[in-house]
């Protein structure tokens, strides 16, 4: 048969595979005529590898786990009334209010913002690039079993392959658990809340799904480039990101941040289709009984490292915290120095934190403007009374605003994002805080974010209430040394921390 038909064949073949999701077995059965009888072909190549489905089934149940997935930002809210906002099960950020928030990105276009240089285009992307993707092991697989077969063959194989695997119903998922190599399925050991776990994008043997891994770049490293968004997909399956909240008190919060401090870390691990209720569905490569989910899991684990706020009067600490770092884990492995892959691959992250103001408190009573001044402002009360510390500068940030002369030092200062940094982080705040229920300012002299109108319509950051004026937020903590926040005397103010991966 002419060379000419039998690529005609392959690609209708690969065009009905995908389109019809045709079975395993009519692929099976196509093996061996015509379009696979030239040697020199890679279709022929495969066909001498497979002579029956039997044999095809039994090669794809023998190879490694295909999939690789990570994460590249994840978020802390100190919100204590957080909880009290109804989840969106079509967009996890259409809730403007939460504890805890993830999601992969492609960074690359930051690669020479983050001063990395001397790097291969391959590690940039393998470093820069979040998502999920094929292992250096599967493509090696494919390889070896097919004859390394190219372009319509090569996506031949890999359909193939998907569909023997005995991990072709696995869903990427989410959660909150016990970083710790003695989780239980017993209530309050295996993490915080059972309840605190999502699905992730479609499953991974979807034909939609396929087609994307079919499409994805192979690195010098053999893996495939990450991928975090399929636009494909549903909506509310399109991307890899989480959100989950919990509690509406400060007393909540307080129980939840100890945890955070502790063992409960953020897993990106895979459930089998449709069991993504509760966290003790993470499925383990030791198999699926309750020993193996108790010692590891398949993926990625993200532990947060936190400070607290500067001592307040009396040495007193504030219980105002922020996220100060990021540990990737490997939740495959019980062994404690292969665990840590942020140390073996020499990762750099970075975070920052905005303030969270109510629109009121940032706004001058004297002119109805936002304060400029940074910092925060006392305000007197209809009575006279003097209140240090409620109020404080928040101004909304421009794009081009110009730069800023400080009349004490006469040092410049640049404003709006014209500054590198405030760029980078107002892009990768963005990516949490929408713009339609945040205005935020990555100044270095304001860090801070407002709750729109629509923000407050659908969920609560302050117990004291987000609209409540007649009780007080202490922006200054420690109201210029005469009473700590949230000790007697009024409600601290909320963060929300930001890390991403920059190398």
């Amino acid at each position: 048969m002419p060379s000419s038909q039998m690529s005609k064949n392959a690609l209708t073949r690969i065009a009905s595979f995908l389109a019809f999701g045709a079975t395993t077995i009519f692929l099976f059965q196509n093996c061996g005529k015509a379009g696979f009888q030239k040697s020199d072909s890679s279709s022929g190549a495969m066909a001498g590898a497979f002579s029956s489905s039997s044999t095809g089934a039994a090669a794809a149940t023998a190879a490694a786990f295909p999939y690789r997935a990570n994460l590249n930002q994840i978020s802390y809210m100190s919100c204590p009334a957080a909880g009290a906002s109804a989840a969106d099960s079509l967009d996890p950020f259409a809730v403007p209010f939460y504890n805890v928030r993830a999601g992969a990105y492609d960074n690359y276009r930051f690669a020479s913002t983050f001063g990395l240089t001397g790097m291969s285009d391959s590690e940039l992307r393998s470093r820069l690039v979040a998502g999920v993707g094929l292992t250096s092991e599967f493509n090696d697989f494919i390889d070896l079993t097919y004859r390394k077969p190219t372009g319509d063959a090569r996506k031949e194989a890999m359909a193939l392959a998907f569909q023997n695997s005995p991990y072709k119903n696995y869903q990427l998922a989410t959660g909150l658990i016990n970083e710790n190599n003695h989780r239980s399925t017993q209530e309050g050991d295996f993490g915080f809340s059972y309840d605190l776990m999502s699905g992730v994008l479609s499953t991974l043997g979807d034909t939609l799904m396929q087609t994307q891994f079919f499409k994805q770049t192979i690195l010098s490293d053999k893996n495939t480039e990450m991928q975090s968004f399929v636009g494909t997909l549903e909506r509310g399956q399109q991307a890899i990101t989480s959100s989950f909240a919990f509690g509406v008190s400060e007393v909540d919060q307080s129980s939840f941040s100890s945890q955070l401090r502790g063992s409960l870390i953020m897993a990106l691990g895979y459930t089998n289709t449709g069991e993504n209720a509760e966290i003790t569905q993470f499925l383990s490569p030791l198999g699926a009984d309750e020993k193996s989910i108790s010692k590891t899991l398949y993926g990625r684990g993200y532990k947060l490292d936190f400070r607290y706020e500067w001592p307040g009067t009396g040495g007193i600490q504030m219980p105002t915290l922020f996220a100060n770092g990021v540990q990737e884990l490997d939740l495959t492995t019980q062994d404690q120095s292969k665990m840590d892959i942020s140390t073996q691959e020499n990762q750099d992250w970075d975070c920052f934190a905005l303030r969270i103001v109510r629109h009121n408190d940032r706004i001058d009573p004297s002119n109805k403007r936002p304060y400029i001044k940074p910092g925060t402002t006392e305000i007197r009360t209809a009575n006279n009374q003097l209140i240090k510390g409620v109020h404080v500068a928040c101004p909304t940030q421009f794009v081009g605003e110009n730069d800023y002369q400080d009349p004490d030092t006469r040092q410049i200062i640049k404003r709006g994002i014209n500054n590198e940094l405030n760029n980078v982080r107002l892009q990768m705040a963005r990516r949490f805080l929408p713009a339609e229920m945040w205005e935020i300012n990555t100044d270095p002299d304001y860090l801070c974010a407002v709750p729109t109108d629509m923000a407050m319509g659908r969920g609560k950051c302050y117990v004291s209430g987000d609209k409540d004026y007649s009780k007080y937020i202490q922006y200054d903590h420690d109201m210029a040394g005469q009473m700590p926040c949230g000790q007697g005397g009024n409600e601290c103010p909320a963060y929300v921390s930001i890390c991403y991966r920059k190398k």
